[in-house]
């Protein structure tokens, strides 16, 4: 097993980790589309998995080799609409969201199904030795860094258009989640083997760089649910390390430090859980306890508004009292006056 297999897998298992975390904390459109967001990515990543992996066939390798064109069509189209409901909803014009949107199904649908997009990957003992693309290539490059454009150019007028301080910070690490994965990507996919940095592999790791957008943008979706985000990076944190500590077994020289290894995961698992729920636990305390002072805080207000009803009515009739006083007061005074002449 190459470093490329592992390193995917645990990256597939934490993007659905991440994408399945968010929606089933907030049920809604947004956690829904981040979700479908988080699955695209991981059929690019397998694509590439099963294109580049050392012992690659032909078939696995160039159907990997088209579904990771798929993957990243799917990505887009999902990306443009993520970017219309997030942080609030403000939608494009329907003539562009028909145009781009359509082209990208389109084009994604037929790089899976036909030659015109990935043509075929040629294979020498496992290693790649020469990728042709299709015809339709350059459109599908073109439409792609399209839609990426129209999508950060939308997402920076819609935070500028923003009113609420909220609202505002979710689109701050939004935005920074794109540039520091556009970045990445870039500078493996792009400056890398422009100018032959580093390895010809290293363009097999630019799908890598979305973990940072999947990562501030599930932040930025639960930001204010605090104990949410909680239970959520404990979470990570322990299948992280449950990945590491599965692949330990296979890492070992001899059996007794396999067995050493296989016991300290099922420990680290027991203990995961443990923490796990004691967390979980905690979060449920905590929404009991903010239930009840929503319910005790209801309770006062609506006791104040009876207060203040009643102080009211009592300083209407102290009003009308007071002034009758007053005005006997003043009928007396002009009798005693009257009397006197």
């Amino acid at each position: 097993m190459d470093f490329l297999t592992i390193s995917t897998s645990i990256f597939i298992v934490f993007t659905l980790f991440i994408g399945f975390s968010v929606y089933f904390s907030r049920k809604n459109k947004l956690s829904l589309t981040f979700l479908f967001f988080c699955l695209s990515t991981v059929i690019w990543m397998i694509g590439v998995l099963l294109a580049n992996t050392s012992h690659a066939s032909y078939i696995s390798g160039n159907f990997g080799f088209r579904l990771s064109f798929f993957g990243i069509s799917l990505l887009s189209t999902i990306f443009i609409y993520f970017v219309q409901i997030f942080p609030e909803e403000k939608h494009l014009p329907r003539t562009i969201n028909i145009l781009f949107i359509g082209l990208l199904v389109i084009i994604g649908s037929l790089s899976i199904s036909t030659n015109l997009i990935a043509d075929e990957i040629t294979y020498l003992n496992g290693a790649i030795v020469d990728k042709r693309y299709g015809p339709l290539y350059p459109f599908f490059s073109l439409l792609l860094l399209s839609s990426l454009a129209l999508s950060i150019f939308f997402s920076a007028f819609k935070y500028k258009s923003l009113e609420n301080a909220i609202k505002k910070q979710q689109a701050k690490y939004f935005l920074t989640g794109i540039f520091l994965s556009f970045m990445f990507t870039i500078s493996t996919n792009l400056i890398s083997p422009l100018f032959k940095l580093g390895s010809y592999k290293i363009p097999q790791y630019g799908p890598f760089g979305f973990i940072f957008f999947i990562v501030f943008s599930a932040f930025a979706i639960l930001k204010y649910r605090l104990f949410d985000i909680k239970v959520i990076m404990t979470e990570i944190l322990v299948v992280i390390m449950g990945m590491v500590l599965l692949f330990f077994p296979f890492l070992m020289p001899t059996n007794t430090h396999r067995v050493l290894a296989v016991i300290v995961f099922l420990a680290f698992c027991l203990i995961g859980y443990l923490l796990v729920r004691a967390n979980l636990k905690e979060v449920k305390n905590s929404e009991l306890l903010e239930n009840k002072v929503k319910e005790r805080t209801a309770e006062l207000s609506k006791a104040y508004e009876e207060l203040k009803i009643r102080q009211e009515e009592i300083e209407r009739w102290y009003s009308l009292t007071i002034g009758r006083e007053l005005r006997m007061a003043e009928l007396k005074q002009k009798i005693k006056e009257i009397e006197k002449k």
